[in-house]
């Protein structure tokens, strides 16, 4: 807005207007070119001398390799060149400026496969083997890592190599990263059960948030069975939005693992195979999956199914393969994968989800599981992060006496964990030994001790699921409980189940395990509170124990008489 301090005629408010129109014009024009900075330019390119009513005026900062008509010269060598245009209307200019580059006539015959061929900067899978139906001859450097065929030998360590692909008369080579040999992640997500048909994981229904997460399993490439991780539990899930009958897509279809530019670990997923985009998580530093976001890839009403992504050398991108409800196949080309980022460019391809081969998890998705090949530090890290936690190492105890003085031994020593992770624990020193040591004479002695470290079975109390444990000052037991359900949970004992709190005490931890059940509370007819009782705490405030406990509220008429349990649910 200009603010003028004089009352103006009809030609000087003419002039303004002219003017006005002219920057609109040039603005315009602006938005019509097509060019984008860091482009390849593979062939002539065809510049506009007009748009509208405005002049366009080119001019390169090399000729020898891009002329000012567009006229393209390769070398020997990709050069950089700037490529100004200067947009003219009436007595208005603006100057627009591009940087290009132009490559070598076999990388420019090598760009047309830009969206066709990949060259992962991780490689740790067996490359392509022809495009557009042309064989690919591979070569690499150093030798040996990756055959003529594309088959990939896995080093014993992370190795930096140049490969070569050559299709016909183009040859396309590109700096990467062969992966050492690990391991094989299986990501997947699980069939899920019926909590009140007594099938499959009575905490995770099937088609849900808690069914359709991110599960994994390892095994090695000796070995048939994957390993469930975490204890067979998720280690993600998408974020709650909503409930499940409004947002029925907000969870995981066909997950995935894949590496950024970066090389760090990422996840991602469909929208249950039924949105049009995909969820991505990126890893921390200790291997916990954070930063959700959802990236839309196509049209509304385009289901966007069983993705697959890589970070490509070939495209200086991220490639995200993934099928739609009609079996047609598409590459999407991003440049990065931050929140909001839509795709440069998507088109149809060949892409082939690959059938996943070895003993799965039982309550697998099979079609909707994928391997990843990890490297040896990829795999430890999974394992440290998600494996069962066990002993790598107990301290040893060195002690220096002169002869005569008394030995005390520590009543504890440090035990360090697989997850990185230590404690002090108790020991027991064999007391034979003890006796065997003599102060008094110079010498060596050694002295076994056994560590006092608890180990418990999982699960530890069946049927009972948002377990609370706690210890009692005051008498000295340990107390357990949690929701309640039957064991039996087929109709109609599945009536009865999240109906009751329930509690049991043991001198021991170890004892909880097989000690009996006292029922405090129970659903009756005329209870306000009921229908639904879970996950209770108990808790010692100001000397007095009070129950924490969620729970369905039937107002101040209380439970009706007539009431079906099974919909109260």
């Amino acid at each position: 807005m200009r603010i003028y301090g004089k009352e103006m005629n009809e030609g000087e408010v003419a002039g303004l207007y002219a003017e006005a129109l002219e920057i609109q014009q040039v603005q315009e024009a602006k938005t019509t070119l097509n060019l984008k900075n860091g482009a390849m330019v593979c062939d002539n390119l065809s510049l506009p001398l007009s748009s509208g009513a405005c002049s366009i005026v080119w001019e390169s900062d090399n000729t020898k390799a891009l002329e000012n008509d567009g006229t393209v010269h390769f070398q020997d060598k990709s050069v950089s060149v700037k490529l100004t245009a200067v947009i003219k209307s009436g007595s208005y200019s603006e100057t627009i400026e591009f940087e290009l580059t132009v490559p070598t006539a076999s990388e420019a015959k090598g760009e047309k496969y830009r969206t066709r061929l990949s060259i992962p900067a991780y490689i740790s899978e067996d490359l392509q083997k022809e495009v557009d139906g042309q064989e690919i001859v591979w070569s690499c450097v150093p030798e040996g890592l990756i055959a003529s065929d594309g088959k990939v030998t896995r080093p014993s360590k992370d190795t930096d190599a140049t490969v070569t692909a050559t299709i016909a008369d183009a040859e396309i080579t590109k700096n990467v990263k062969v992966m050492a040999e690990g391991g094989q992640v299986l990501s997947y997500v699980i069939q899920g059960g019926n909590l009140y048909e007594n099938t499959g994981d009575l905490l995770a229904s099937s088609d849900s948030r808690r069914s359709d997460a991110l599960f994994l399993a390892t095994k090695t490439t000796e070995e048939e069975s994957y390993t469930e991780l975490n204890k067979g539990k998720a280690v993600v899930y998408v974020k709650w939005d909503g409930d499940q009958k409004s947002n029925p897509d907000n969870q995981m279809g066909s997950p995935i693992l894949f590496r950024k530019a970066d090389g760090s670990l990422a996840a991602a997923a469909s929208g249950n195979n039924n949105k049009n985009g995909i969820y991505v998580w990126d890893t921390q530093n200790n291997m916990a999956f954070a930063n959700e976001r959802f990236l839309t890839l196509a049209d509304a009403g385009t289901k966007v199914q069983n993705p697959s992504v890589i970070y490509d050398s070939m495209s200086g991108g991220y490639k995200i393969f993934w099928q739609d409800q009609n079996d047609k196949t598409y590459v999407s080309l991003m440049t990065d994968l931050k929140n909001g980022t839509v795709p440069e460019q998507t088109v149809e391809t060949v892409y082939n989800k690959e059938i996943v081969s070895g003993v799965l998890p039982s309550n697998a998705v099979k079609n909707e599981a994928s391997v990843f090949e990890a490297s040896a530090s990829e795999y430890e890290a999974i394992i440290k992060k998600y494996g069962n936690v066990y002993n790598t190492e107990v301290e040893t105890v060195n002690i220096e006496a002169k002869p005569g003085e008394s030995v005390e031994l520590p009543e504890t020593v440090k035990a360090s964990y697989s997850d990185g992770s230590t404690k002090n624990l108790g020991v027991v020193w064999d007391e034979e030994e003890l006796k065997a040591l003599d102060s008094g004479k110079e010498g060596v002695y050694e002295v076994t001790g056994t560590v006092q470290q608890d180990a418990y079975t999982y699960p530890f109390i069946e049927e009972r699921a948002d377990p609370h444990v706690f210890y009692n000052e005051d008498d000295g037991y340990y107390y357990a409980t949690g929701s309640y359900y039957e064991e039996n949970m087929t109709a109609p004992s599945c009536a009865q189940s999240y109906r009751k709190l329930d509690i049991r005490r043991a001198k021991t931890i170890e004892g909880l395990k097989t000690a009996k059940e006292h029922y405090i509370l129970e659903s009756e007819t005329g209870d306000r509170w009921g229908g639904f009782i879970w996950a209770p705490e108990f808790h010692k405030i100001n000397g007095t124990w009070y129950c924490l406990v969620g729970a369905h509220d039937f107002g101040t008429s209380g439970v009706p008489a007539n009431i079906n349990w099974n919909s109260a649910h």
